[in-house]
């Protein structure tokens, strides 16, 4: 009997030998065997099943697909775990934060430094520690570093956009005594910040505003490290209404801060430095007093710290009020830089010391530092609208947390926005 797989030999297409061991020239059906050993062993393997009738089997499978591999079921295939969107993974790590604030209020004034000295330079979530600049941040670095290290790994964002973040929800918090102002957001729109690659304790050293800064030289600096007006300068000194000064992190000391109210986000910085009602919010800055209340604000005296038993901090000249009168009130401090707002010392100061030689009134037949022409009605305007003040520094506190970043790019170059 032939084979059925013996047909192909009686088509005339085919007639080379070579081809196939059954394609041979003549059709006795006897003639395959004999053919058999000329032809190439290493062709035998790949012919051989395809004739073979216990090869069929091998066919059976393609007829039920379905039941060919258990593998081959699409509902088997993994099912992938879509991302957790990034405002998603912001309101946990805000939720945690304010955690941290709940449990320790001190730590609202530190993270808004901590925002302020990472910013110098560009925001990259790092400060250098070996900078005596940076004294005292180890506590807000240390508070938040859990948080940092939960969610850096695979959320898209920095510990600088962590750090950033809690800046500005300490300040968002501090609102809760504002002097009747309407609460104000402090909103964080974008992420992507970079991070220096030497690690939080270790970024490049930078050049940080010194406390005896006359009015020119403290405007200098912030126009040309941050781009910030003259207005924005005077708004964002205002955070100093926030946190105490510490001798051994600055060589200030003063526990009260500048104001006697340093966990309340309001204008009473400005009140230290312009006469008038302290209690007087009439919300309306341009319509003020006239110039000779505005100039006799409460009275300053200056005042040397002796820092000589702390190590690279020099003695400090310094600005001190004891409200309550007497060497027993309750002291607040203001540095040169602060007093800066208010009275021009370019004349007066010993740059290398910080002391001055004319006094904040006048008091005591010395002569009143000139007030300062370029930024003394805006702080007064300050003192007297908290509301502005608020607004504005919210605006400008955002702006130097995006120092380094170009916000007008697409997000191809982070920063991105929410």
């Amino acid at each position: 009997t032939v084979s059925p797989t013996a047909t192909p030999s009686a088509s005339p297409v085919d007639p080379s030998p070579t081809v196939s061991p059954t394609a041979t020239t003549t059709t006795t059906p006897s003639d395959p065997p004999t053919k058999t050993p000329t032809v190439s062993p290493t062709k035998i393997p790949t012919r051989l099943p395809t004739t073979s009738p216990t090869a069929t089997p091998t066919k059976a499978p393609f007829p039920n697909p379905p039941t060919a591999s258990p593998t081959a079921t699409p509902t088997k295939a993994p099912v992938p775990i879509p991302p957790i969107p990034i405002s998603t993974t912001i309101e946990e790590v805000s939720d945690e934060i304010r955690e941290l604030l709940d449990d320790d209020s001190d730590l609202g004034a530190k993270f808004v430094r901590l925002g302020f000295h990472m910013c110098v330079g560009g925001c990259d979530g790092c400060v250098n520690m070996n900078n005596v600049d940076n004294k005292g941040l180890e506590v807000p670095i240390n508070a938040i570093a859990s948080i940092v290290s939960t969610y850096t790994s695979d959320s898209g964002l920095s510990r600088a956009d962590i750090w950033a973040l809690a800046a500005l929800i300490a300040a968002e918090e501090a609102q809760d005594n504002n002097n009747g102002a309407q609460f104000v957001d402090f909103p964080f729109e974008w992420y992507g910040r970079t991070d220096c690659s030497q690690g939080a304790f270790s970024g490049p050293d930078q050049d940080f505003p010194p406390p005896d800064l006359s009015t020119h030289q403290l405007l200098e600096f912030f126009s040309t490290n941050f781009g910030l007006s003259t207005r924005e300068t005077v708004a964002l000194m205002g955070a100093h209404t926030l946190g105490e000064l510490s001798r051994m992190n600055s060589g200030f000391d003063g526990p009260r801060g500048w104001n006697n109210n340093r966990r309340s986000l309001d204008n009473g910085f400005y009140d230290g430095l312009i006469g008038g009602d302290e209690n007087d919010n009439r919300f309306d800055g341009q319509n003020l007093p006239d110039f000779d209340t505005l100039i006799r604000a409460r009275d300053w005296d200056l005042v040397e710290e002796n820092n000589n038993n702390i190590p690279d901090i020099p003695n400090r000249f310094v600005w001190e009020n004891r409200r309550g009168g007497g060497g027993g009130g309750r002291r607040t401090l203001m540095t040169n830089a602060d007093m800066a707002l208010v009275r021009d010392f370019s004349e007066h100061i010993n740059e290398s010391t910080g002391e001055v030689s004319c006094s904040f009134r006048g008091s005591n037949g010395g002569t009143r530092c000139p007030h300062a022409e370029a930024t003394f009605y805006i702080a007064a305007e300050y003192k007297y609208d908290v509301q502005t003040w608020i607004e504005d520094f919210s605006d400008v506190f955002t702006k130097v947390l995006l120092q380094g970043y170009d916000t007008s790019s697409s997000c191809v170059n982070p920063p991105c926005q929410l």
